[in-house]
This record gives structure tokens, sequence and C-alpha cells, in this order.
């Protein structure tokens, strides 16, 4: 937790951009503080803490408000950024570990059956368990084609029997990681408002990676994010946030009168377009000649 907190803080001393300050982030206090969380016996609760520490400085530099859920950073959504949770990375390390020594090659270690603690919170050998268990259940269902494509189209899944050691261990990762994945969904279309993506239809998924990442400029990246997650300061929002009352920013008309004002202004708008189709072959709308 120490090194994170100074790691964070000197990159936030830094003088570099925040995009720039984001990969920093990623590719080197990400990677350092790796080891020691699969090394050490450090429980799941602190993981968190540490991932909601470094999400602030995440989006402090990209620009984001602080209500942002974690779901909008490292949720695969229909926005998706090359960001990663220190509380995944945590799950998939120490998945890692305990499949390490579970079918290590050596027989004493193997025998020695270690205990991986991991705290009340997550347990890193019941989710293993769990995950192999979901992986036999997929061997027995089979092969199974979804969507519109014939039988045997596309390319073929990974059994757990057929497996090696090294294909077992990232069997057992990737199931785990679709694990913590459904649970970012579950908790976005929890939210009324910021998982209000979760009904959209007939929407591409825009995945960004670092490379599109540099291209794009800082302001028009935060204002992407967070109109897809409904976070911009708008008066609807402002007004949940502060308790500020809605108003019109010309009329100055607030309330119940805005939504009254709103639907006039509609009703007389249809009625000014109707008009206007009535007379659509008037001799006056052609070229003064």
């Amino acid at each position: 937790m120490k090194q994170l907190s100074e790691g964070l803080a000197k990159i936030d001393r830094s003088q570099l951009p925040g995009k720039f300050k984001v990969w920093c982030y990623q590719f080197t206090l990400y990677r350092r503080v790796m080891w020691p969380l699969k090394m050490s016996e450090i429980p799941s609760s602190t993981a968190s803490k540490m991932d909601g520490k470094a999400n602030s400085f995440i989006r402090k530099w990209l620009g984001l408000p602080r209500c942002l859920s974690e779901t909008g950073l490292f949720g695969r959504n229909t926005l998706q950024l090359p960001l990663q949770s220190i509380s995944l990375g945590y799950m998939q390390e120490k998945t890692r570990l305990v499949l390490e020594l579970r079918e290590s090659t050596d027989q004493t270690v193997r025998n020695a059956n270690a205990k991986v603690p991991t705290g009340r919170k997550w347990n890193a050998k019941t989710e293993v368990d769990r995950a192999i268990g979901r992986l036999q259940h997929q061997e027995i269902v089979g092969r199974v084609q979804a969507g519109r494509a014939g039988l045997g189209w596309g390319e073929a899944p990974r059994f757990w029997s057929k497996a090696s050691r090294k294909e077992r261990k990232e069997l057992v990762v990737a199931e785990v990681t679709r694990t913590e994945e459904e649970r970012y969904k579950i908790k976005a279309v929890s939210q009324g408002r910021q998982g209000s993506w979760t009904t959209w239809e007939g929407v591409a998924n825009r995945n960004i990676r670092w490379a599109d990442l540099w291209k794009i400029p800082q302001a028009r990246l935060s204002f992407l994010v967070r109109s897809t997650y409904d976070t911009l300061p708008c008066p609807r929002n402002l007004h949940q946030w502060f308790g500020s009352e809605e108003s019109c920013p010309l009329c100055r008309v607030t309330g119940g009168n805005l939504k009254k004002a709103t639907k006039e202004l509609a009703e007389e708008a249809e009625k000014g377009s109707f008009w206007l189709w009535l007379r659509r072959k008037d001799k006056c709308w052609g070229k003064n000649t």
C-alpha cells in the first residue's frame, strides 16, 4: 500500500499530461505492485483499497468525475478503455499461484498442500475449484453454436481433459476473469444512470487501445467517457448532484414550468413543421428571378 501511494504521488507530481500519467501507472507501477500481491499474504480487502486509491488518480488524470463507477473504467462495455484493475489482477495472480502449487512438477511441492490465504472476502482455492467445475461442465455440454452461423462454424473450443498444464492454467485464469467481468456487468445493470448503455440496441462496441488513445485529445476523451456513462454536467445531473433546481439557460424557467414550457415549445415546432409541409409547393418558395 505504501509503495503504491508513493508511486502514485510521484507520477502525479510530474509535469506530464494526464494520458501519459495513466500510461506510466499502467506499465510501470501496476506491474511492480502485482508481484508483491501475488507472493505476499495480502487479503483481497487490501487489494480493493489499493484499487480504489489508484482509481481516484486515474479519474483525476483523465478528467473524469469522481462518481464514475469502476465498471466504466475496467468493464467490457460498449466503450472499453485499455485499463487493468488491481483487484482483477490480484485475483488472476492468486489463481496462477494456486495452480502452480497444485500442478507443480515437483512431487514434494504438490504433497505440501500449501495454502494461499486471501482473506474472507474472496478465496482463491474456492474460485479455482468453481472455475474447474464450470470448465468440466462445458466439456460435458460440448460445442454449442450461437447466432445464425452454421454448425461447426468458428474456432473449436479447448476442452479441459485435452488441455496441457499450461493451457489449463490459461483456461482457469480466463474463467475467473470472465466471472469478474460478469460482476461488472451486473453492477452496470443495477445502475440506473451510468448503466443506461445496457439498454441500447444496435450500437457497435468501441474498443479503445493505447494506439487510439494517443490520437484522441484529452478533452475529447473525457467527453467521450462522460457522455457514454451519462456523467456530463448537464442541468439534470447538476440538479441530482447538488440539489439545485433545473432551469433553462435562456428564459430562466425552473421546476414544473420548465417541463410545461418544453412541451409547448415542442408542440409549436410541430405545428410550424406541418405548416411548412402544406406550403411546400407554393411559388413563393422558389428562387427569385
